[in-house]
């Protein structure tokens, strides 16, 4: 549904139903997020509509739910 990078190249995913992905290209890691993780670190909705990142680095995703801001470094 949309990809977006970041200011440090790594690709964000936002899926149509399934959640949030991310991939590092300079490290080969990758991340999944999505409501059905069972755990309290994920997004709020699996339906992404848009991917966009403040200047302290936050990743920010709107969801058919609401707003999720993601921290990478800090998880």
């Amino acid at each position: 549904r949309i990809v977006f990078e970041d200011s440090k190249g790594r690709l964000w995913l936002g899926f149509n139903g399934n959640g949030l992905g991310m991939y590092d290209p300079h490290n080969g890691n990758t991340r999944l997020w999505n409501t059905g993780m069972q755990k309290e670190k994920t997004i709020i909705g699996n339906l992404v509509f848009d991917i966009c990142e403040d200047k302290e680095g936050i990743i920010w995703i709107t969801t058919n739910n609401g707003v999720t801001g993601i921290d990478i470094e800090q998880d």
